[in-house]
């Protein structure tokens, strides 16, 4: 909106150059009420995405948190498992002790006894099979220590990885 000026003298050059001045400062308040909304616009674009990285990093502290408890879950778990195949083995050795005597004195008692051998060579087997399979739990055991040690420093790396994302550097 400018104002007419029919005048050719100094009063309608001011009137002129006063129109001027009113339509740059329009043009210049223009670019300054859109620039203005960009940078609105860029900020809540700003502050939406940091929303999204604040759910994502705390998603990921809770993923390290339960992946903490479950390794320390199964650490106690093969600990007590351990301590179960110890007591076994404990009582196979004293069992293999027991049917050594008890052949023994069978064999003592009644050497002409097949009956009584042949029972005696079978218990013998089955506790053969036994201490084998004390000895396969025993393996399986180490093995299942060596997987929770590797867990255990899996889950540190994951948390340093955690760290450096989480802090930036």
């Amino acid at each position: 909106m400018s104002a007419k000026v029919d005048f050719q003298d100094e009063i309608g050059d001011l009137g002129r150059a006063l129109n001027k001045t009113i339509e740059n400062l329009r043009r210049t308040l223009h670019g300054v009420s859109s620039a203005s909304m960009a940078v609105a616009s860029g900020a809540a674009e700003l502050s939406a995405s940091s929303d999204e990285m604040s759910i994502t990093t705390q998603a990921i502290a809770k993923g390290g948190e339960r992946l903490h408890s479950m390794t320390e879950s199964v650490a106690a778990a093969i600990l007590q498992f351990q301590t179960t195949v110890e007591q076994v083995e404990a009582n196979v050795k004293t069992s293999a002790r027991h049917t050594t005597d008890s052949v023994t004195a069978a064999e003592a008692g009644s050497a002409g006894s097949r009956t009584m051998t042949d029972g005696m060579a079978r218990i013998q087997s089955m506790n053969d099979k036994m201490t084998n399979a004390v000895s396969v739990i025993e393996d399986i055991a180490r093995q299942t220590n060596l997987l929770s040690l590797n867990a255990a420093i899996e889950a540190a790396k994951a948390g340093q990885h955690g760290k450096g994302v989480c802090c930036g550097g």
